[in-house]
């Protein structure tokens, strides 16, 4: 596969620092729950997982008790490194911002 079939490509999204190619888009989301509390994850569809917690597919999930009511936020990250880094840096403000209201 060339370049410029690989540019042409539907799917590509872009290079990394590595000059890796990035096939896909990740999404870091928070969502509110029934029982006002927030879940942050991160996906590769936006829809399906946002669907899959409404349905409440996972029964280990934290929101299978609670039901997503609500997708608050998300934002589109390129690359699974930085999406997890984010995912990561979004649970831990979250964390911080409950403790501060206890």
């Amino acid at each position: 596969m060339t370049l410029s079939s690989l540019i042409l490509s539907k799917n590509l999204v872009g290079i990394n620092l590595n000059g890796q190619f990035c096939k896909k888009n990740y999404f870091v989301y928070i969502l509110i729950c029934r029982d006002d509390s927030y879940n942050v994850g991160l996906t590769n569809d936006l829809l399906i997982r946002f669907q899959q917690h409404i349905d409440g597919e996972f029964p280990t999930c934290y929101t299978f008790k609670r039901r997503a009511l609500r997708l608050l936020y998300h934002e589109s990250i390129p690359f699974l490194k930085e999406a997890m880094e984010r995912e990561n840096s979004t649970k831990r403000l979250e964390q911080a911002k409950e403790k501060s209201i206890d």
